[in-house]
């Protein structure tokens, strides 16, 4: 990070329920962002501030679904694109640590031990969009 300033975040983010053992026992791994659904603002492990924003990214149509709430380590971000396979350089040889989407809706992240885990979340229901 340099001599960035950090900030701990509290986001979320939505899985599948046959993903969610893997996530806690391991931790989420960013190398698999090509198997995952989107990866519009960067290849990574992407969070959103937003929990309904991130239930877009968990089962659909069934009656329980899960996300994460997650402890993330953020420094200096800038805006993600689909083809960013780690943030560019932004002075004197140091790299963004995050990108996101240009609202902030959206962060991903790139390096491990970067963030955790805090709470599982279950819940039921649909989001309107999601209802067909």
């Amino acid at each position: 990070y340099g001599r960035a300033n950090i900030s701990e975040k509290l986001v979320f983010h939505g899985t599948q329920i046959h993903k969610l053992q893997s996530i806690l026992q391991n931790n989420f791994n960013w190398r698999l962002y090509g198997n995952s659904k989107g990866n519009i603002f960067g290849k990574g492990v992407s969070f959103s501030p937003i929990s309904n924003y991130a239930s877009n990214y968990c089962d659909k149509k069934v009656p329980k679904r899960c996300m994460l709430a997650v402890r993330v380590l953020e420094g200096i971000s800038c805006v993600g694109n689909k083809n960013m396979t780690f943030p560019p350089l932004y002075c004197d040889g140091l790299h963004y640590d995050t990108s996101q989407k240009h609202d902030g809706n959206v962060i991903v992240k790139y390096r491990d031990d970067e963030f955790v885990p805090e709470f599982l979340i279950y819940f039921s229901g649909y989001s309107l969009k999601n209802r067909n």
